[in-house]
């Protein structure tokens, strides 16, 4: 299943890159993490991000880098253990930005993702696009709207 989100920013392309592009720096703009912290270089580095539930528990989630594209201005990262969440192991994530005129850009913000069994569809989506949104939120709060 794919899942896609886009929202503008209100800022230059190359600005929003920076805080995307910083595979580090999920924290800067996506508030449930509590710490981040990286192993290894560039593609096939790995995230371990411990997130604070909206219960209040924390989880740790890794991520993978799969593919950082300067002059496209993609990031794509993977899950390849998604034990605990409502999805299969190895969702992919897809960021891309575009220009807009009036030194604006977009972001969309793609899942590639499957259900677990025994789990609908719909309640895979709506995790997602929280998620999604929680992140979109933060860009703003760094980039404007």
């Amino acid at each position: 299943m794919k899942v896609v989100m886009e929202d503008s920013l209100g800022d230059s392309i190359d600005n929003v890159w920076a805080t995307i592009r910083d595979f580090g720096g999920l924290g800067r703009y996506f508030s449930p993490v509590v710490k981040c912290r990286v192993e290894g270089t560039g593609i096939g580095s790995r995230r371990i991000v411990t997130l604070r539930t909206p219960t209040g528990t924390e989880v740790i989630v890794v991520e993978k880098l799969e593919e950082l594209d300067e002059a496209a201005k993609r990031l794509v990262y993977s899950i390849p253990d998604a034990s605990g969440f409502p999805m299969k192991d190895g969702y992919v994530g897809i960021m891309q930005l575009k220009h807009l005129d009036g030194g604006r850009c977009e972001l969309e913000w793609t899942a590639l993702i499957e259900p677990p069994e025994g789990v609908e569809a719909e309640v895979t989506r709506q995790f997602v696009t929280g998620v999604y949104a929680t992140g979109f939120a933060g860009l703003k709060g760094l980039h404007g709207n």
